[in-house]
């Protein structure tokens, strides 16, 4: 059974909020994989902490987190990777929660997929927050995922932040799919950008998925990005069971 991409969405919120809210629709596919990140940025006060994220809305259910929270360099900001196995199988509302700090400004994305194994959905969790750069009107943010098979899907999910004050969408990168992405723009503050990316791996070994960041004005770029690779369901039966009975083998 192959992994098959149902839905990518990307979204930037509006300032002083405690929570995001954003609707991604898989469909009632077998072996279903939902993947969710989220960040929350505040410019002037301690970087808000995410405490949870669920699929069907507030009151719905809490994914499983990908490791601890990380932070963004350059903005006081937290970003943290979910994943759900199985999950809903019909349009649903992801939402982020945090805690500590308000947000002034929340980041959310997510991909599903069928054909995932649900046993070991995945390999590989991956994370890269590098320093911030200097002042650039471009950077290529990316995340490399070790151990890929050749054929494997390869997913990653990239906040990012933009000093110009005059950011442009997020552009694709030869080679790695942009599935979906966001772009917030402030005339006062830091822009915020979203990317979702997948990438087919040609070969046995690393695999990096990157995408374009970019401003019109030079300035501090910053972003956080989390990867994997996803293993796909067997297809057909499991194997019969071994049997060892004296000196015979019987399969």
């Amino acid at each position: 059974m192959a992994v098959v991409r149902v839905d990518g969405v990307a979204q930037v919120e509006d300032w002083e909020i405690t929570s995001g809210l954003l609707t991604i629709t898989p469909n009632a596919g077998a072996d279903r994989f939902l993947l969710g990140g989220t960040s929350g940025m505040h410019l002037f006060s301690s970087a808000p902490t995410v405490s949870d994220f669920k699929y069907g809305g507030s009151g719905g259910t809490s994914m499983s987190a990908l490791g601890a929270q990380f932070g963004i360099d350059s903005v006081l900001s937290n970003m943290r990777g979910y994943y759900a196995v199985g999950g809903p199988s019909s349009a649903s509302d992801l939402y982020s929660l945090f805690t500590v700090q308000d947000p002034q400004r929340v980041q959310m994305s997510g991909l599903c997929y069928t054909g995932v194994d649900q046993a070991t959905p995945y390999s590989d969790y991956t994370v890269n927050n590098p320093t911030g750069t200097g002042s650039v009107t471009t950077l290529v943010a990316s995340v490399t995922v070790p151990n890929c098979v050749a054929g494997q899907t390869v997913c990653a999910l990239v906040h990012g932040y933009l000093g110009g004050l005059d950011g442009t969408v997020p552009t694709a990168v030869a080679g790695t799919t942009l599935v979906a992405q966001a772009l917030r723009t402030d005339a006062e503050q830091s822009m915020s950008a979203v990317a979702v990316l997948e990438k087919i791996a040609a070969s046995n070994g690393p695999v990096t998925l990157e995408v374009n960041l970019n401003q019109t004005t030079a300035g501090t770029i910053a972003f956080g990005a989390l990867g994997m690779r996803l293993n796909a369901a067997e297809a057909g039966p499991p194997p019969a069971a071994s049997y060892h009975l004296g000196s015979d083998l019987i399969f």
